[in-house]
């Protein structure tokens, strides 16, 4: 029997929790078994790399991002006119940790292009990522409604 039309190579690219990385492996296989298999530098498909760095995210959890003050004054701003600002009505986005933890790949995915490593995180420009949530209207309100100081 000759098995060389069902010998298939493929790239599988997955988070690696002890080494806290995107890993990408080249594989050769027959069906289930694998025949030979070679770290691959980067994946040929980004777009496994940025699931891969979206489940370390989840795995790590919202903290591995690099939060500050700033950031987190902007989502209790956001929160708290969540709660109040009725009149209009506006629909302000859901901003509390779990929500942006289960929608990961809506607001976080097109900047994680890159990243392989949860140290290239501190590299993400997080209150820029958080902002692009808003619209330029619910930015102004924001600001008009919860500024950041009062004089």
């Amino acid at each position: 029997m000759n098995f060389a039309a069902a010998i298939e190579t493929v790239e599988r690219v997955e988070w690696a929790p002890r080494s806290e990385a995107v890993m990408a492996v080249g594989e050769r296989r027959l069906g289930a078994l694998v025949l030979a298999s070679r770290p691959l530098d980067s994946p040929a498909n980004r777009a496994l790399s940025v699931a891969a760095m979206l489940e370390g995210v989840r795995a790590l959890g919202l903290a591995s991002l690099p939060w500050d003050a700033g950031c987190r004054q902007w989502q209790a701003r956001i929160q708290l006119l969540g709660q109040h600002d009725d009149v209009p009505p506006i629909a302000w986005p859901a901003v509390d940790d779990a929500t942006l933890l289960d929608t990961l790949e809506d607001w976080l995915a097109p900047w994680l292009e890159g990243c392989t490593r949860r140290a290239h995180l501190a590299r993400l420009d997080l209150a820029a990522i958080l902002a692009a949530l808003l619209d330029w209207r619910l930015r102004q309100r924001l600001d008009e409604l919860a500024p950041t100081h009062l004089q």
